[in-house]
């Protein structure tokens, strides 16, 4: 039962750091809506508006996760309450939906806090001549040289 126990009290304390990362989450969150115009604006009226609903989904995640998050720790509580030599399988077994709950809140926010930093990249138009461009990619592009160093192999 001691390490029934010692598992919820560290349960907790990942379910308190978990917390944490979502202020983290958050700060991403708002270097979003500093890109926002930026991005917008080399957008058409139909790319802005996919944008935009998709921005507000990514914003609304993390008040979704803020609350699973919260769920689990009356469940903890609860466990922690119940635990007695005749419930202690049953109050593993709790303990381990929670830990699954709890793992899959940490991998969406994960996602999320990903699509937030990708969210705030933007790519400036670069204009290019194509002997320039074909100057380029003949120096760096792999297949190219693979398929360069093919035709000597074959020819020598």
């Amino acid at each position: 039962m001691d390490a029934l126990r010692q598992a919820i009290d560290r349960l907790e304390t990942l379910r308190t750091e978990v917390g944490g990362q979502l202020d983290l989450v958050a700060v991403d969150l708002a270097g979003v809506e500093k890109a926002y115009a930026n991005r917008a604006a080399a957008m058409t009226p139909t790319e802005q508006k996919s944008f935009a609903a998709e921005v507000k989904k990514l914003n609304d995640s993390p008040k979704g996760l803020r609350d699973r998050l919260e769920q689990a720790g009356p469940r903890l509580g609860q466990l922690r309450g119940q635990l007695a030599p005749a419930t202690r399988r049953d109050t593993a077994d709790r303990l381990v939906q929670v830990v699954t709950e709890i793992a899959s809140i940490v991998d969406e926010l994960s996602l999320v806090q990903a699509r937030a930093r990708l969210e705030q990249v933007t790519v400036e138009h670069e204009s290019l001549d194509a002997k320039a461009a074909l100057d380029i990619a003949r120096a760096n592009r792999l297949d190219w040289m693979n398929n360069r160093a093919a035709l000597v192999i074959a020819g020598g």
